[in-house]
């Protein structure tokens, strides 16, 4: 068989035929000048492929095809070293299929993870042992609590009355704090993942993974703690990974943004212990807090040109904490205060200042030069974006 023919019938090139003959793995017989691929080049031909195919390099197949070629009844001594070849490949193949294994494991438990979120019959909502966080912003005086759906130790729906006659109720988990002329705020600003798209740079991520990161250790020694603006970007910054066996109040202004939350903690199996209200003014707390951290939306929400709503004042007024932790906005142009006001830095000083909080510490987190994304909030030449946290 000429070695076109026999580099057909494999699929190869002649140019590999030739290889592979010069490496003496094929013996062709000679006709004239021209070599002749018989059956045996065939049989030989299947062996290599099968050899390569099982992970063997060409040199280790001439090392064995040689010792076999060599000796046809190979002792133990003289086989020695095709064995150690033999099992170093064994082994090998053992390390994948493990590997295999492990990735298969990994791929089922994403399969899972994934079939998991797609399900929205399961219901969660804000956590029986935090109720006593509870108080009427009225009288300050306790609800008592009556026709409440409680699943897993957290309370789904229910009513809360006050003594003073003030009637407040549970909506699918979240306290309904806001009231207006007696009726609930469904406030229309939806905050979803999918809403930050279009932000999504690679400083915008930054910013807001290392918010995540430097309000971290004051997790740790903060056991009950209340974040305003409570919304979908404590998932985006994983800001929720900080949580750990803490009693977490999640207050926001913005209601169906705080629905998006409560589900996103619930399927990212967030640790921690919350409560979510929703309120527009006045807080149904207790006085006393370790810690606040007014995320007011983080500044996320002023990318998107979207007006941040923050409870900072009413907060400082009503309630009291050992420190607040605030993210705040720079720029040497004025920031537009009037859809801005609460992420502004002169404003935000003023404000902890006028309820007798001082500053004691101020990082800044990143700064964004000639930013086309934020011109309508910052003309100026940069916007820079800070931590402040302030203590009593």
């Amino acid at each position: 068989m000429k070695i076109s023919e026999f580099a057909k019938l494999f699929d190869k090139k002649k140019s590999t035929i030739r290889h592979y003959t010069e490496m003496y793995l094929l013996f062709p017989s000679l006709h004239g000048t021209y070599p002749d691929y018989d059956e045996q080049c065939v049989q030989d031909m299947k062996e290599i492929l099968e050899f390569i195919d099982l992970g063997f390099s060409l040199e280790e197949i001439r090392t064995i095809t040689i010792f076999r070629n060599i000796h046809m009844d190979l002792t133990k001594d003289k086989a020695l070293p095709v064995e150690n070849l033999l099992e170093e490949k064994i082994q090998a193949a053992i390390d994948d299929i493990q590997d295999l294994e492990k990735r298969l494991s990994r791929l089922k438990d994403y399969k899972n993870s994934i079939l998991s979120k797609s399900k929205n019959d399961q219901k969660n909502g804000s956590s029986i042992i935090l109720l006593d966080k509870l108080l009427c912003p009225k009288c300050k005086n306790t609800f008592s609590s009556t026709n409440c759906h409680i699943e897993n130790n957290e309370i789904i729906n229910g009513y809360f009355i006050c003594t003073c006659g003030c009637q407040y109720k549970f909506v699918d988990g979240i306290f309904m704090g806001a009231k207006k002329d007696g009726k609930e705020q469904t406030n229309q600003y939806y905050d979803t993942l999918e809403e930050f798209k279009d932000i999504f740079t690679p400083d915008v991520v930054y910013t807001a993974k290392k918010i995540a990161s430097l309000t971290k250790p004051y997790f740790i020694n903060n056991k009950d703690l209340i974040i305003l603006g409570a919304d979908i970007d404590i998932i985006f910054s994983g800001l929720y990974k900080n949580f750990t066996n803490q009693k977490i109040v999640c207050v926001s202004p913005k209601l169906s943004a705080l629905k998006e939350l409560k589900k996103q903690l619930k399927l990212c199996n967030s640790k921690g212990q919350f409560l979510f209200v929703f309120s527009e003014d006045e807080l149904p707390l207790v006085k006393e807090f370790n810690l606040l951290i007014d995320y007011s939306s983080s500044f996320l929400e002023a990318f998107l040109g979207k007006k941040v709503f923050s409870l900072i004042n009413c907060s400082l007024k009503q309630l009291s904490f050992n420190e607040v932790l605030s993210v705040v906005m720079d720029s040497n142009d004025p920031i537009n205060c009037s859809e801005h006001y609460q992420l502004h830095l002169d404003q935000i000083l003023e404000i902890h200042k006028n309820y007798n909080y001082s500053l004691s510490h101020k990082e800044i987190i990143s700064r964004f030069i000639r930013p086309d994304i934020l011109a309508k909030i910052a003309p100026g030449d940069y916007l820079e974006i800070s931590l402040l946290v302030h203590k009593k």
